[in-house]
């Protein structure tokens, strides 16, 4: 077995050579007239035709007052937890463990802040601290509640395409092509003067848990060479790109692709597009709140074990920890454009690679750090609460028991 390759710790300085990262200017606040237009595609249009794509032309382009203070919150609450408790134990008892106990912490407490005024201080904990039985989700709640989250660009394919094809071909869709349209083309170009000066504390809270408690063990099959190629993709092309580029166009095209292949599709190419060219001009006093409160579970609690009690250790208690207390507080330059490219190229053919362009690099203009106040007092509520539980409890058991303890302890 070859032992994961460790990864070299990146500043985003280190980062940002390999980029475009032009820094985006700090925002000085919206300036009264101004358009906004957002050109945000807030598509949702998932290919579920979750079109949410709306194209609505919320035009209110007003040339309203942006009289600030908007907080912005998106607090949703979405919990996109995906979690189907599928249980795909594949713990075929090897034990895999691969619980490295490394403390992939990937940011324990790196509060990526993002939110230099705007309080993008998501406290994401992008925890990868899985303790590793590959958490992925280890109390991560990508938080993103930081009121404003828009760090999107994350790349969380986690579109495994594992050879596990688990891409049965099962056509669990998932892209139902539902028309939510949500794209009404509405025209809401009223022009009312729109103030926005809701203070909308788009504050999501989304907890995007993928917190699927899933022990991705990977241990099973005993070969599993784990990369002997050491590509553990993982590389999903994240590029976290965090480049946001500041336009805050949560026209970020996510396609939350957990299109593992497995035809899961949940790859829905949601392109999330939000791509609504809104116009928004928010001087309306709407309160769109857009606390949704969905709880997109997808916290599947897989226990992908695959943990076949092999005990390939690999505990080696590494404590990558990766950050632990960035601060990533960027003082406005919303760089975002990180481009981490967390590669866990372990290369198991566990592709994880799926370059899932959660780009989330929006170029946004998160300008939005205004304080502007958009406190129109519409409350646009969206608080759906849709539970997008997917939680579908399958129990691929798959458990068979090896040891192979390979418990390093590199420190």
């Amino acid at each position: 077995m070859v032992k994961p390759a460790t990864r070299e710790r990146k500043t985003p300085e280190d980062i940002c050579r390999h980029e475009d990262c032009t820094q985006a200017a700090a925002v000085p606040g919206l300036s009264r007239g101004s358009v906004h237009q957002h050109s945000n595609n807030y598509n949702y249009s998932t290919s579920n035709n979750y079109n949410y794509s709306t194209s609505n032309d919320y035009n209110y382009s007003t040339s309203n007052n942006y009289s600030t203070s908007n907080n912005y919150n998106y607090s949703t609450s979405n919990n996109y937890n995906y979690c189907t408790s599928n249980s795909y134990n594949y713990c075929t008892s090897n034990d895999y463990n691969y619980s490295t106990s490394n403390d992939y912490n990937y940011s324990t407490s790196n509060n990526y802040n993002y939110c230099t005024s705007n309080n993008y201080s998501t406290s994401n904990d992008y925890n990868y601290s899985t303790s590793n039985n590959y958490n992925y989700c280890t109390s991560n709640d990508y938080n993103y509640s930081t009121s404003n989250n828009y760090s999107t660009s994350n790349n969380y394919n986690y579109s495994t395409s594992n050879n596990y094809n688990y891409c049965t071909s099962n056509n669990y869709n998932y892209r139902t092509s539902n028309n939510y349209n949500y794209c009404t083309g509405n025209n809401y170009s009223t022009s009312n003067d729109y103030n926005y000066s809701t203070s909308n504390n788009y504050s999501t809270s989304n907890n995007y848990n993928y917190c699927t408690s899933n022990n991705y063990n990977y241990c099973t099959s005993n070969n599993y060479n784990y990369c002997t190629s050491n590509n553990y993709n993982y590389c999903t092309s994240n590029n976290y790109n965090y480049s946001t580029s500041n336009n805050y166009n949560y026209c970020t095209s996510k396609n939350y692709n957990y299109c593992t292949s497995n035809n899961y599709n949940y790859c829905t190419s949601n392109n999330y597009n939000y791509s609504t060219t809104n116009n928004y001009n928010y001087s309306t006093s709407n309160n769109y709140n857009y606390s949704t409160s969905n709880n997109y579970n997808y916290c599947t609690s897989n226990n992908y074990n695959y943990c076949t009690s092999n005990n390939y250790n690999y505990s080696t208690s590494n404590n990558y920890n990766y950050c632990t207390s960035n601060n990533y507080s960027t003082s406005n330059n919303y760089n975002y454009c990180t481009s981490n490219n967390y590669n866990y190229s372990t290369c198991n053919n566990y592709n994880y690679c799926t370059s899932n362009n959660y780009n989330y690099s929006t170029s946004n203009n998160y300008n939005y750090c205004t304080s502007n106040n958009y406190s129109t007092s519409n409350n646009y509520n969206y608080g759906t609460s849709n539970n997008y539980n997917y939680s579908t409890s399958n129990n691929y058991n798959y458990c068979t028991s090896n040891n192979y303890n390979y418990s390093t302890s590199n420190n």
